[in-house]
């Protein structure tokens, strides 16, 4: 059993027990609970907490799938069946989302799974998928209600409601679908794997034509992902682009909007789109973490997300879709606020959900969102931490002032001191990772350029210095000053030094892959981890994220075999007990704390299992402890990197 169908399993006993809770509420009120008079107070009873944003737009926090137990509900558990109630079932990793006759669809790449909300029960419900769709991404609906899923690995399928394969539609060549979109009776789907879209009879599954070819061109695309139709038109998201290109059902190209750029209406990662009934058109950015809003015609009108409002800022957005009927979500709208219609946006990561917008609706664009007739400052959006760059009073911010002027900053130091701001959290994070290697079988890095030891640093690809300039203004195509970007043609910027298409790289192989020292943290660590005298670990190891966000940022959820499953719960007295005397025959001694299968906070994570770092043949740096260097030597286990052999890992946490 799947870790998604021991949930789904879990959550229908959840019904059952719900029902028979239900019934023992009326009479433990009166036999044992008749005392008790506290506030149930669910998330979302009271008003808004937040002011709206603009009077367009305003954030009501995450769609909420199922209430969490009221303290009374919790303690009528607890009393008659000797456990809390369970949690409702909840998204890791949402992808893309698709809006349904009486609900959504989302599918979750974490879980590897298709669930369905219904706006009556307020619950995920886990969808049948057949073999061939064992990893969902894109989503649509088919006009009768049938459901079009993407796989990353392979076609497309139309499911019907009883779960049935309908059809197939599969391309001539290599098919990664990024997006979907039913175009009267065809079915459009963006190629990542050929830059391409592929064109199909949504009825037959026969491939009728591909529209475009990788470039710069009008109908040529660079990685087209997220795809809408609405009012006889094709919306397409360019990504490495930073478009939208707009053509009619007949494939005729017809305009583009957007283009590179950090103020609004400009993109650094353009994933997904969707049309309101208005004719508003929405696109969200993963790089400016922002929803931008356009009107019909492609002209710029806000955009909203991002870190603005502080406690519930959108951190990667992906799929987006349009909601008309009321919601259930954590905030209300303010009192005078009338929503025309809701856009939903997919959140991937630090509060992974459903994030809801009310939209009022707009239909003229700021004025100072038209394209200016001369170069200007780029806009740019907030973040938490205070920006030094571009002011040449903060230059202190990152130099010593010795002499009144910046003195030079160590080379060896460089790095820490960009990741320390720039860590997705105060500050952009950059996506490239440093400290690797810079010359090897599929990389050349091009003269001039400057490494550290011979390895990838920030400024290897950005010339910081050109904002030095007095009067240097901010270029609104390359705000981040990237070495010999053009704009005009993104996607060459990367075959400057990688000379194979094959550019993913693991970032676990550290010194296996010459990937070592200090730098090899800073992937997954804004800074290396401080040691303890005795050659430990302290227990903040200065992660990006979370570390179940972290890992599931880039894997994906594998499956289970525990009912409830292992991850993010508590470790019992007495399995924690199993642990530490298994650890007594590793080792001859036991701690407090576990050294080979680690928790946190006592809470069983994936590095609770799976050691994040490979073995290095010559241990150097922070690689030596037995925490860290705990490794299955068993050749299966090899690619999962256990710590402890497969065979053996359940008896060192359950002995019986």
């Amino acid at each position: 059993m799947s870790a998604i169908e021991s949930r789904a399993a879990g959550l229908s006993r959840r019904c059952r027990r719900g029902a028979l809770l239900a019934l023992c509420i009326v009479a433990a009120a009166l036999a044992v609970y008749g005392a008790c008079t506290e506030n149930d107070a669910r998330p979302g009873a009271s008003g808004s907490r937040a002011d709206p944003a603009s009077p367009y737009v305003v954030s009501l926090g995450n769609l909420t799938f199922g209430q969490p137990p009221t303290p009374t509900e919790v303690k009528l558990a607890e009393f008659l069946f000797g456990a809390p109630p369970e949690p409702p079932l909840g998204l890791v990793k949402p992808v893309d989302i698709a809006a349904t006759a009486g609900g959504l669809l989302v599918s979750d790449s974490a879980l590897q799974s298709v669930l369905a909300w219904s706006a009556g029960a307020g619950v995920l419900d886990v969808v049948p998928l057949p073999r061939s769709a064992p990893a969902p991404s894109a989503l649509a609906l088919a006009p009768n209600g049938d459901r079009l899923v993407a796989d990353v690995r392979g076609p497309v399928v139309r499911i019907s409601g009883d779960g049935q394969v309908r059809t197939r539609y599969d391309a001539p060549g290599p098919l990664r679908a990024g997006g979907l979109a039913c175009v009267d009776d065809q079915l459009w789907v963006t190629n990542l794997a050929t830059h391409r879209i592929e064109v199909f009879d949504l009825e037959s599954g026969r491939h009728i034509r591909s529209l475009g070819q990788r470039g710069t061109q009008p109908g040529s695309f660079g990685l087209p992902i997220g795809i809408a139709y609405a009012q006889g038109q094709v919306y397409v998201v360019d990504m490495l682009n930073a478009r939208v290109q707009v053509f009619d059902r007949d494939g005729q190209h017809k305009r583009n909007f957007g283009g590179p750029g950090n103020r609004i209406g400009y993109f650094g990662r353009p994933k997904g789109v969707a049309v309101g009934p208005d004719g508003t058109v929405f696109v969200t950015d993963a790089a400016s973490q922002c929803v931008h809003a356009f009107d019909r015609d492609g002209k710029p009108l806000i955009a909203f997300g991002g870190t603005a409002d502080r406690e519930l800022a959108l951190v990667l957005p992906a799929g987006i879709t349009i909601w008309s009927s009321d919601i259930s979500t954590e905030r209300r709208a303010p009192n005078g606020f009338q929503p025309a219609y809701y856009v939903l946006v997919a959140e991937q990561i630090v509060r992974p959900g459903v994030r809801v917008y009310a939209w009022a609706g707009r239909t003229k664009p700021l004025a100072s969102d038209v394209e200016p007739a001369a170069p200007r400052r780029a806009h740019s959006f907030t973040w938490p931490a205070d920006n030094p760059h571009w002011e040449a009073s903060k230059c202190s911010a990152c130099h010593t002032m010795t002499t009144g002027r910046p003195d030079p900053i160590a080379p060896e130091r460089v790095d820490a001191l960009c990741v320390g701001c720039h860590d997705g959290r105060r500050a952009p994070a950059d996506p490239h990772p440093i400290g690797w290697a810079a010359a090897g079988g599929r990389t050349r890095p091009p003269p001039g350029w400057p490494l550290v030891e011979g390895r990838i640093g920030c400024l290897t690809c950005h010339d910081m210095i050109q904002h030095c300039d007095a009067g240097a203004v901010r270029p609104e195509d390359n705000s981040a000053l990237v070495r010999d970007y053009d704009s005009s043609n993104p996607y060459e910027f990367c075959r400057i030094c990688h000379v194979q298409e094959k550019w993913r790289v693991n970032p676990h192989r550290n010194q296996v892959a010459g990937f070592g020292g200090a730098h090899a943290c800073a992937f997954c660590h804004i800074a290396s981890p401080e040691r303890t005298d005795g050659g430990g670990w302290t227990f903040d190891p200065g992660l990006r994220g979370g570390s179940n966000q972290l890992c599931l940022g880039c894997h994906t959820m594998h499956a289970d075999p525990a009912p409830e499953g292992h991850l993010d719960r508590e470790v019992t007295p007495a399995v924690l007990a199993a642990m530490l005397d298994a650890e007594r025959r590793v080792f001859g001694t036991a701690g407090p704390e576990p050294r080979l299968l680690v928790l946190e906070n006592g809470r069983i994570t994936c590095a609770t299992c799976h050691t994040p770092h490979a073995e290095d043949p010559e241990p150097i740096g922070l690689f030596t402890s037995a925490m860290t260097r705990a490794r299955s030597r068993a050749p299966e286990d090899e690619h999962k990197g256990l710590r402890v052999e497969h065979l053996a890992l359940c008896r060192h946490c359950h002995p019986y």
